[in-house]
């Protein structure tokens, strides 16, 4: 429930369960469209071993403690001791790491068969990203590292949502955005002045959404936050993993967000020069070349029309 349901999807997660309580008779299901058994066997797997680490990384408070009548103790002899705390630490990221990491693995598998898993492909965890500019985590980190992180990308959606309503609408209209988010022909020619405007708007998202989101992911983007290791270690020879200080995410705000700005600018420039391929963006009222909505006469006024 706090992981993989979250990215199956409620459909894709309940016919992984259908398959799993009874995998002989899969083929008996009237269930159309299905995916077939042998993709999701291999769908399990991937599926299975994030939850065997997931629950080792959940589970780890309690698992070395014994909680009695007598309240919660560890237990400790002569053959058994506690490990040490980089020890402890260590058994936690590979547990953390390994499980994330299969996570992001498994959402890979389902989009590079996205055609052999209808019910995932009809689900709205995926529709709704065929309906972005940035699709895949991997298309994300080709512009901004986030470790090709899938729930880093997930994170980042609401600002990416965010910065379209603030800073991009306004500037392209919403014609003109709603009309790039389904484009023609055109548009699959990476030459093309549509496919090289989408281009812009990946950067622009990927920049000033990070800009928007650093404070709250927490300086290596991962799955849970920003990060930086300290120098200092103590005397168990442990490296501390603190949240990124206050001067490191801000630095990194400003600098995502004066790209993301710069890009911006080199949007506008570069549908003024190809204003003819834009007709929906040259009637919108933020382009008018210039010129004044209507003529206007200020002699002697102590206004004027700027």
């Amino acid at each position: 429930n706090k992981y993989v349901k979250k990215i199956l999807g409620a459909e894709q997660y309940a016919e992984l369960t259908a398959y799993y309580q009874d995998p002989d008779a899969w083929g008996e299901y009237p269930a159309d469209p299905k995916t077939s058994a042998q993709n999701l066997q291999l769908l399990l797997a991937l599926v299975q071993k994030a939850l065997i680490n997931l629950a080792f990384l959940d589970g780890f408070p309690v698992l070395s403690i014994n909680i009695g009548d007598s309240g919660a103790f560890r237990i400790e002899s002569d053959g058994q001791k506690p490990l040490f705390q980089y020890q402890e630490q260590n058994l936690k990221d590979s547990f953390r790491n390994e499980g994330f990491n299969t996570l992001d693995a498994t959402l890979e598998f389902l989009e590079s068969r996205i055609q052999e898993f209808p019910v995932f492909a009809s689900s709205e965890t995926y529709t709704i990203f065929s309906k972005k500019f940035i699709k895949t985590a991997s298309d994300f980190d080709m512009i901004y590292n986030i470790s090709s992180s899938r729930l880093v990308f997930l994170h980042l959606q609401r600002f990416i949502d965010i910065v379209n309503d603030f800073e991009i609408i306004p500037v392209i209209g919403r014609q003109q955005f709603e009309e790039l988010l389904s484009p023609g022909p055109a548009a699959a020619d990476p030459g093309s002045e549509q496919a090289r405007l989408i281009n812009f708007i990946q950067s622009i998202q990927a920049f000033l959404s990070v800009a928007r989101g650093i404070s709250t992911l927490g300086v290596n983007i991962t799955y849970n936050g920003a990060y930086f290791l300290s120098d200092t270690s103590n005397s168990s020879n442990f490296k501390k993993k603190d949240p990124a200080g206050r001067d490191t995410l801000s630095a990194i705000q400003s600098n995502t967000e004066s790209v993301g700005k710069a890009y911006i600018q080199y949007m506008k420039d570069f549908l003024h020069a190809n204003i003819d391929h834009f007709p929906l963006y040259a009637s919108f009222n933020a382009y008018n070349q210039g010129v004044p909505l209507s003529p206007r006469d200020n002699s002697n006024k102590k206004t004027v029309w700027l």
